[in-house]
């Protein structure tokens, strides 16, 4: 039976049919170099078609039943046919304490992978200095995203792997921003960057915000734990984020509140004020349709997003996102900010 197949049958929790989410986490788990890598959306695919043609799962035959949010296609499940052989138990090793747990795994990739470490351990790994993970992996594994991949899969499950344990930790990626430490205490991320461009150019007379990031869509959701470093060290008290309005900026607004929330981050809030100028200037272009919409936003997402609005705002915002369609935030460009000074806003 393939590593994959195993994790698969493993987190299909005895169900036939497996959600895409946990096909992902089975794909972590079996592969995680692969799962890391810039590629992974093909070469999960790529697994995928393997079983399908071993006779062991069946995808989706309906088109709606697919993700096409990017290149390659996922299915948003896999069904599986026909029950796996059980495996033969691995025998004994001699592990390291901190490595006992590894008595009860039984896949072969993650079981090297922990041999590697044992091997890090036996050779000084428990005095060597705390260094970013992606350091660590390349000393450990030979690669440098390695560690990435576990940090996701089940080696990192409570009484198992941890970052103290292999010295690093991880490193989240810059947010670039601009500061006006004369301006409030307030920041604003934005999500594309012709429209950061255009916000830091009129902050600059403006000043009304003392730091513009540029959140790079889901890029935002890891770089927000660096960024809170420097949001502090400005004295910024709240942020602001604003992006397109449509399904997925909602989702990456929503992702990015909540790791700022767990990271210590000031907290996040959609920046209402900018919204509702994007609402108003919908009747500038021809409706755009969100491509990418397939089941519709949760009320809870919907309610959380639009409570900041006006009434009016809010009941257009909902009418737009229910006939699936969006707005690009470059509808508040340059031309339009630079106007905001004559009329007063």
């Amino acid at each position: 039976m393939s590593a994959f197949l195993e994790a698969l049958l493993r987190h299909g929790h005895g169900r036939a049919r497996v959600a895409l989410d946990d096909v992902w986490r089975a794909f972590v788990e079996a592969d995680p170099v692969s799962a890391a890598s810039t590629d992974k959306r093909a070469l999960l695919r790529k697994a995928l078609g393997a079983l399908v043609d071993t006779g062991v799962v069946q995808l989706p035959s309906t088109a709606r039943r697919w993700d096409r949010s990017a290149e390659p296609p996922l299915p948003l499940w896999v069904q599986h046919v026909r029950e796996a052989t059980p495996r033969v138990a691995q025998p004994d090793t001699a592990w390291a304490p901190e490595l006992e747990f590894a008595r009860s795994v039984t896949n072969p990739k993650q079981l090297a992978s922990l041999a590697r470490v044992q091997a890090w351990l036996a050779r000084g790994g428990r005095e060597r200095p705390l260094v970013p993970a992606r350091e660590r992996a390349l000393d450990i594994f030979g690669h440098e995203k390695a560690i990435d991949g576990m940090a996701r899969s089940a080696l990192f499950d409570p009484g198992r792997l941890t970052y103290t344990l292999l010295r690093c930790f991880p490193v989240s990626p810059p947010m670039v921003h601009r500061a006006e430490p004369q301006a409030p205490p307030v920041a604003l991320i934005v999500e594309n960057h012709h429209t950061y461009h255009s916000f830091v150019r009129w902050n600059e007379r403006a000043k009304r915000y003392r730091a513009v990031a540029y959140g790079s869509g889901k890029a935002a959701v890891h770089g927000i734990g660096a960024f809170a470093q420097d949001l502090h060290a400005l004295g910024v008290t709240t942020v602001e984020y604003f992006g397109d309005l449509d399904r997925a900026g909602i989702q990456i607004l929503r992702a990015v509140a909540e790791a700022a929330a767990e990271c210590g981050s000031p907290p996040i809030h959609p920046a209402a004020s900018w919204y509702e100028l994007l609402v108003e200037r919908r009747a500038m272009v021809v409706p755009l349709r969100d491509d990418t919409v397939e089941e519709p936003l949760s009320s809870d997402l919907v309610t959380w997003f639009t409570d900041s609005l006006s009434a009016a705002g809010r009941e257009t915002v909902v009418e737009l996102l229910e006939a699936g369609l969006r707005l690009p935030q470059e509808l508040v460009g340059w031309e339009c900010l630079a106007g905001l000074a004559l009329e007063g806003r």
